[in-house]
């Protein structure tokens, strides 16, 4: 567990990706659960070339030794969680008789909480596990710049006010974590908690309330 940490707050390890050492995956999971913490997280996209960047089978090669750890797993967590890559490593898992306790989703979508939320309900209808949305934010991929984003941040804290009560209230979602973007993030500068200085943005005063 990082130090640092204020108190109340809650740490769950990932393994990024693998790398083949056995070893140290069995060493952060014994450093985890020295430390009282239960879950584990997969793979960080690997559908992504500059992230995780594996295919389907070599995740599921190496799915066993972190299914040995003996902590409660989530899946890897993909760019687009119900997309080919999952399906097919979801589908692998079930053949191999492999543990998938929970499904990791990120989401970077508009400001349409509706859509959002029915998104949550396809995908968890799509694999029928508990999900933990591990990076959620509003992002607007085709500005070139913070100001030329079309999220502005009034959109954004509407979207947040309409999803988190609707996530609480929502039996098979069992985290969800807001991704903290920085404000010169040209995709993400409306999804900021906090501002250059540090202070808290009314987006971050909101998630922070709730």
């Amino acid at each position: 567990k990082p130090e640092g940490l204020p108190d109340g707050t809650g740490f769950v390890p990932m393994i990024f990706k693998n790398h083949g050492n056995r070893q140290s995956i069995i060493d952060i999971a014994n450093s985890a659960k020295k430390a009282g913490i239960k879950n584990l997280l997969g793979f960080n996209e690997p559908d992504q070339a500059n992230q995780g960047n594996m295919t389907v089978a070599q995740a599921l090669d190496a799915w066993p030794v972190l299914q040995e750890t003996g902590l409660r797993l989530g899946s890897p967590g993909c760019v687009h969680p119900d997309n080919e890559w999952m399906k097919s490593f979801m589908e692998g898992a079930r053949k191999r008789e492999l543990k998938v306790d929970f499904v990791c989703v990120h989401s970077y979508g508009s400001t349409d909480a509706d859509a959002f939320i029915r998104r949550m309900g396809m995908i968890h209808k799509l694999f029928r596990k508990p999900i933990w949305i591990t990076e959620f934010a509003v992002g607007d991929w085709n500005a070139k710049s913070p100001e030329e984003n079309r999220y502005k941040p009034d959109k954004v804290l509407k979207f947040m006010e309409d999803v988190l009560p609707q996530l609480e209230k929502l039996d098979f979602i069992e985290r969800y974590a807001w991704f903290p973007a920085k404000t010169d993030n040209r995709a993400l500068t409306s999804s900021a908690l906090w501002d250059a200085t540090g202070k808290f943005t009314r987006l971050g005063e909101c998630y922070r309330d709730f």
